[in-house]
């Protein structure tokens, strides 16, 4: 189970790669396929590109489709192509996962994504900052408390913002 086609695990909050969700969920001990070393472990290893930046993409938010784009950038990089991060909340939720987070049945941790072990792990900039507008002439996202971060191409995704205390009990 993944949050989008042809993703199958992700960093959770603890900053450890496994499997998406509750561990009850995964099925029987017999079905599951044992997750890679690599991916058992808190130290992600870096994927660096050591050629020149010839574009930079930025991707403002931390939603599901710049999860899959993060990820799909790490596993295969196109040369040339710097990848850029600016997200208000380095651990985004799944939105999937919430009813079930209200229920009981999922933990703060099981419901969210930290995004800081998939940048690091694919050699992604991430920034944890507030986007506040978006210079569109001079091609430069403005951020809250940092210096402008030029761009060759954006994405917008800021995900959910779950109103959990307007909820009734």
């Amino acid at each position: 189970m993944g949050i989008a086609p042809g993703i199958s695990s992700l960093a959770t909050s603890r900053g450890n790669f496994q499997l998406f969700g509750s561990r009850r969920q995964q099925g029987s001990r017999r079905n599951r396929r044992p997750l890679p070393a690599s991916s058992r472990t808190t130290t992600a290893t870096m994927k660096m590109d050591t050629g020149p930046i010839v574009k930079d993409l930025v991707l403002i938010g931390g939603g599901h489709s710049h999860v899959f784009v993060l990820k799909q950038f790490g596993m295969k990089k196109m040369p040339g192509v710097r990848v850029t991060l600016v997200a208000k909340e380095v651990n985004t939720p799944y939105s999937g996962m919430l009813p079930g987070h209200i229920a009981g049945h999922y933990t703060w941790d099981e419901c969210h994504v930290d995004l800081r072990p998939i940048c690091t792990f694919a050699g992604h900039r991430i920034i944890h900052d507030e986007a506040v507008s978006i210079d569109t002439k001079n091609k430069r996202v403005i951020l809250k408390g940092r210096p402008p971060i030029p761009y060759d191409a954006l994405s917008i995704d800021i995900g959910i913002t779950p109103a959990v205390g307007e909820m009734s009990q």
